[in-house]
């Protein structure tokens, strides 16, 4: 709660950011996705809303086929190639690339 009373958005469970932030983290299944995952989390902590609203439809719609996961490594690669995020961010978009692409 904030110091008016009100509720903390960034980190309240009950938000529809906060709650689409761990759908799309507990979708992200297989080993690979630490990355992406911890990337994930950063990204709902800050509320970054441009990035999330980017990676979490594609996320959201992948269901683990060749396709679906060649579309999150491309909407992850689009993000990294607008470079707006803060450098540990954008480091960490481009380990989750990586390792996606491993």
């Amino acid at each position: 709660m904030t110091s008016a009373g009100r509720s903390d958005t960034a980190t309240d469970p009950g938000t529809p950011v906060v709650q689409l932030c761990a759908q799309g983290t507990r979708a992200e299944t297989d080993g690979r996705a630490d990355e992406a995952r911890a990337l994930f989390l950063r990204l709902c902590a800050r509320a970054d809303l441009e990035a999330l609203s980017l990676l979490l439809p594609t996320c959201m719609g992948s269901l683990g086929t060749p396709e679906g996961e060649e579309r999150v490594t491309a909407a992850l690669r689009m993000l990294h190639t607008e470079r707006r995020l803060p450098d540990p961010e954008q480091r960490a978009l481009a380990d989750a690339i990586r390792a996606r692409a491993a």
